[in-house]
């Protein structure tokens, strides 16, 4: 006996029989288009150990990941020396 159960197929009564005689099965349905994926960069930097516990630990009690917390801060960090000059 098996772990898990075996898959229900439907069961197509004619599917020998229009095998046998040369009819082609209709055609299955297309793969949908994979979503596009965001263009991303993966920045290696070196920051102190407690620091990063930290911070990763703050993002996990907020509920978010350090990748968007630091693109935020990116984004502000470029924003205010655009607004400077």
């Amino acid at each position: 006996m098996t772990r898990f159960p075996k898959p229900n197929r439907q069961h197509d009564d004619d599917a020998a029989d229009r095998f046998v005689k040369g009819i082609a099965a209709p055609a299955p349905a297309p793969a949908p288009a994979p979503a596009a994926k965001p263009d991303l960069s993966r920045p290696t930097v070196d920051i102190p150990t407690e620091l990063h516990r930290q911070f990763k630990a703050r993002c996990a009690t907020d509920g978010t990941t350090m990748g968007e917390v630091v693109a935020k801060i990116m984004q502000s960090w470029l924003t205010d020396a655009q607004t400077k000059s």
